[in-house]
């Protein structure tokens, strides 16, 4: 019963900060926010001197991550651009593709408040960093005669329909698994496999977040929420457990999800542009769960 009761008051708190920052963010894409943002990145990587083709890729990787391939793979087959340009793409892509999953990844992560907020800082962080590399690579490669200015047209967001749709995908999991979770501290499961996981020399709760998040982000939100709750786990190790679900959960990313459209799209090349990806983001976070453990 205290399960279920705690589950209720943590569904009345996340579910209406959830609807609220989905509708939010929708409403800012229905504005053409992210398409002034866009707009105002053009001008930027322009004074960079960034192959326009690259810029466009660029750009329309905020609006979807796909299209910005797939203008890519075309560009590749005019021989428009060559190898080294598409792999530099690739990583200036990574920042507009991460601000295209923000209306998703935000309300996930608001219900645990500044631990969301850091561990999103972290994935700005390195989104930007690869970004930074694909542009100073692309800057080495640059021809002012292949400059080209691109538009970007208008989205047809619906903020209803997009948070109906993001509550019925994440509330019952979220709730499903927080009311697990507290079933689990009640019996003292949580202490038991702390005391089974002592010779590792890591939090065991961090474990357990990181184990979660390789299955579902939104659920290892809910179980982070619940450790502390439970007075389990403090904000340090829950931060830590989310960075190390990410690494854990790379392989499945990149290898589920990226490898299939790039094989599709660039042939061979699409391998080399996932592996080369996945390193980069692999190292990257790696260092920040580094810098995050000695502070």
């Amino acid at each position: 019963m205290r399960a279920l009761i705690a589950t209720a008051k943590f569904l009345m708190v996340a579910t209406p900060i959830i609807g609220l920052a989905t509708f939010l963010t929708s409403h800012l894409f229905k504005k053409g926010y992210f398409i002034g943002l866009s707009r105002r990145m053009r001008s930027i990587l322009i004074r960079l001197r960034v192959s326009g083709l690259l810029i466009t890729s660029a750009l329309i990787s905020v609006i979807s991550p796909i299209a910005g391939y797939a203008m890519l793979a075309e560009s590749l087959r005019q021989r428009k651009l060559d190898e080294r340009d598409v792999i530099a793409a690739s990583f200036m892509n990574s920042l507009p593709a991460l601000l295209n999953h923000l209306p998703s990844l935000i309300p996930i992560l608001v219900p645990i408040g500044l631990v969301g907020i850091i561990y999103l800082f972290t994935r700005v962080i390195v989104a930007g960093s690869k970004t930074l590399a694909g542009i100073i690579y692309a800057r080495k490669r640059f021809n002012e005669s292949a400059f080209e200015p691109s538009l970007v047209g208008g989205e047809g967001v619906d903020p209803l329909n997009s948070t109906v749709r993001m509550l019925v995908k994440v509330v019952p999991v979220m709730g499903t698994t927080f009311f697990i979770a507290c079933l689990l501290a009640e019996i003292g499961f949580f202490d038991k496999l702390a005391e089974l996981l002592n010779f590792i020399p890591l939090n065991p709760y961090v474990l357990m977040i990181a184990l979660t998040e390789f299955m579902s982000l939104s659920a290892a939100v809910a179980l982070t929420a619940s450790l502390i709750n439970a007075g389990k786990i403090g904000f340090k190790w829950a931060l830590t457990g989310l960075l190390l679900g990410n690494v854990v959960s790379f392989s499945t990313k990149y290898i589920k999800h990226s490898l299939p459209l790039h094989l599709s799209l660039f042939g061979k090349l699409g391998v080399k542009i996932v592996l080369l990806n996945a390193l980069a983001s692999l190292s990257l976070d790696l260092a920040v769960i580094a810098v995050v453990l000695t502070v």
